[in-house]
């Protein structure tokens, strides 16, 4: 079954624009859809789910992930927006077919 990815991305005053994760994207703010279905099976604990990426004025010190459908995400300490299916976490059509992630 494949699963529909939504990310809302949060703005902040070191924040002008964010680029990722989906090409096309150039917006403070907002809720996108990631372009591509995933298929459940293809991605398992720890596994890449997108990385967010925002223009800033420099003073950027990195992102949160504020909160993830069934708390599946986790993102990668530091400065990346790497944000990975949480160990032990798996995606599941039959428990949500579309998941929702706030990056800011």
């Amino acid at each position: 079954m494949n699963l529909t990815m939504h990310v809302t991305l949060l703005t902040d005053a070191a924040i002008s624009a964010w680029t990722g994760p989906s090409p096309g994207v150039n917006t403070a703010s907002g809720q996108i859809e990631i372009a591509t279905a995933v298929d459940e099976n293809s991605i398992s604990a720890g596994s890449l789910i997108f990385t967010a990426a925002a223009t800033s004025d420099g003073s950027i010190t990195g992102y949160t992930l504020v909160s993830s459908t069934d708390s599946v995400g986790a993102i990668v300490a530091g400065t990346s927006g790497t944000v990975n299916v949480a160990s032990s976490k798996t995606l599941d059509y039959e428990t949500a077919s579309k998941y929702i992630f706030v990056v800011r």
